[in-house]
């Protein structure tokens, strides 16, 4: 006999006997007028016999044998976790095993509430409506089904999704989320997300599968897939929101970190998903164009761009520490200039030291206290033999104690940064959205100097208010350093008020945008 059938008999019964079988405290909430549904007994029941001293609750002879085996079996089911909770509940109450689908959905749930709940709802029948509703309601499925185990906390894909998430659930309290991860990387997944979990713990679920297709049985309206070389994308059935934030390695093919076998297979999964996309997402109007349709030869409808924000709300919450405290913690007692990025051979490491180094040995630089400072300790990244060769350099030793690498920095601990900074300086050569430094810096009116390349020009719209070099030009990167080490107090002020309307866009402007795709998709009420 199952504890369906047990529970059944139980609510057979009528309110006087049933109230009798149970314990005093249970009686004396209870009065004998009170009308008990069948939806309560089942809650009381449960709470009673779920609890340590269950075999105190079973008073009535009646069903004391009955209740034993409620109780041994209610015991066994709750010291099981995940997968295994779910298949003994449906063995023990339905008297077989979970279909797949079953089973993905129960481990959405157990995401969502305790097993107390779980199994409580499953008893009343209330589960199939919220699973019902879970299928006709907006969820919107995150994949992040990396193949090989990453850190994704302080990558930029990683901020990029957890602010395009807060943004989705911030946007619209119909919108759920699914994030689908391998095994593997559950536990980062969920590290990455706690604070996200912490707000909006209802309606985010996490399901971790051992293969990719596990996920077709999750119900949701569509995937987003935010970075382009999730191969295990293409497993999906759902329609699928694919980003293409720059494909560097075809702008720089003889520079890339990757050998040409792994950049031949990411090329291959480029392209495979690109085509099964339902749409394509970029940040810039340049990768638009020279990734997007001239690369991959994407029709032209198939694609859409969507420009990414500040993060200005993060900002807002994080309190700026005072500057005695800031520099002690950091030993950064001299005047600095930062460029807080990772280190990748497109952001243009070795011509900044190489400027910065001809700054300080020139007449205007040769008395400059003024100190670089990088936040990313893999400097061997960055052309490692020309970096080499630069900081071996007899001539620039004595300049060494200039550059200050303090490595990844808390998140909390950024806007501070730069708001202590004489200037932020971004001498990339490439970048396929955003070069983010720039507004993060405006954010605390810290002026910036900026290559010009074309998607820096596509968001400022003008270089008129702002320091700008030619990025291969190590004497136009030293002049820049000089400006910013000189720039008026006023300055920083000055191209934030140029850049206002960049600065405003919210993260929810920009999920109301991929929140719009869904709509055009059909994916989305």
């Amino acid at each position: 006999m199952t504890i369906y059938d047990i529970l059944q008999s139980l609510y057979s019964k009528s309110e006087v006997d049933f109230i009798s079988g149970l314990e005093e405290e249970l009686q004396m909430k209870l009065s004998q007028d009170n009308f008990i549904s069948k939806e309560q007994r089942q809650t009381y029941v449960f709470n009673v016999l779920s609890t340590k001293q269950m075999l105190n609750h079973l008073n009535n002879p009646a069903i004391s044998i009955r209740g034993l085996k409620m109780v041994n079996k209610i015991k066994r089911l709750f010291v099981l976790n995940g997968r295994d909770f779910v298949q003994y509940m449906f063995n023990q109450l339905k008297g077989h095993d979970p279909s797949d689908e079953e089973l993905q959905q129960y481990l959405i749930f157990l995401n969502r509430m305790s097993k107390k709940e779980v199994y409580l709802r499953f008893l009343s029948a209330e589960i199939s409506n919220s699973t019902n509703d879970m299928h006709t309601g907006n969820a919107i499925g995150i994949f992040l089904g990396y193949h090989f185990k990453l850190l994704l906390r302080g990558e930029g894909i990683g901020g990029f999704t957890v602010r395009l998430m807060n943004g989705l659930l911030a946007n619209d309290p119909s919108v759920s989320l699914v994030i689908g991860v391998d095994t593997m990387n559950s536990e980062e997944v969920h590290l990455l997300v706690e604070d996200l979990l912490e707000r909006y713990k209802e309606r985010i679920s996490i399901v971790s599968y051992n293969h990719p297709k596990e996920l077709n049985n999750i119900h949701v309206n569509g995937w987003i897939v935010p970075y382009v070389g999730l191969k295990n994308a293409c497993c999906l059935r759902r329609p699928i929101i694919l980003c293409i934030h720059d494909l560097v390695y075809t702008h720089f093919p003889k520079n890339s970190i990757l050998n040409q076998r792994q950049t031949e297979e990411v090329d291959e999964t480029v392209k495979q998903l690109a085509a099964k996309a339902t749409k394509v997402i970029f940040n810039s109007e340049y990768i638009r164009q020279e990734d997007g349709l001239k690369y991959l030869g994407l029709p032209k409808d198939k694609t859409q761009v969507i420009r990414l924000a500040t993060p200005k709300e993060e900002y807002e919450n994080y309190n700026v520490v005072g500057y005695k405290e800031f520099v002690e913690k950091y030993n950064l007692y001299r005047p600095y200039i930062v460029f807080p990025t990772v280190v990748r051979y497109y952001k243009n490491h070795v011509n900044l030291i190489e400027g910065f180094f001809h700054y300080k040995k020139s007449h205007l630089g040769s008395s400059s206290p003024l100190q670089l400072v990088f936040t990313d300790d893999n400097l061997h990244r960055a052309r490692s033999d020309e970096l080499t060769n630069l900081l071996l350099d007899a001539d620039n030793q004595k300049l060494l104690n200039d550059i200050v690498i303090l490595g990844r920095l808390p998140a909390k601990d950024i806007p501070s940064l730069y708001k202590y900074a004489k200037g932020t300086i971004v001498p990339t050569l490439f970048e396929g959205s955003c070069p983010f430094p720039i507004l993060e810096s405006l954010l605390m009116e810290t002026p910036v100097a900026v290559s010009r390349i074309q998607v820096t020009y596509e968001l400022l719209g003008s270089f008129d208010l702002f320091y700008h070099f030619d990025p291969t030009s190590v004497t136009e990167i030293a002049k820049a350093v000089y400006d910013l080490e000189h720039a008026d107090e006023e300055c920083g002020t000055k191209q934030k008020k140029s850049t206002q309307h960049q600065l405003n866009r919210s993260w929810i402007d920009v999920a109301n945008e991929y929140l719009d795709v869904f709509r055009e998709m059909g994916g989305y009420e």
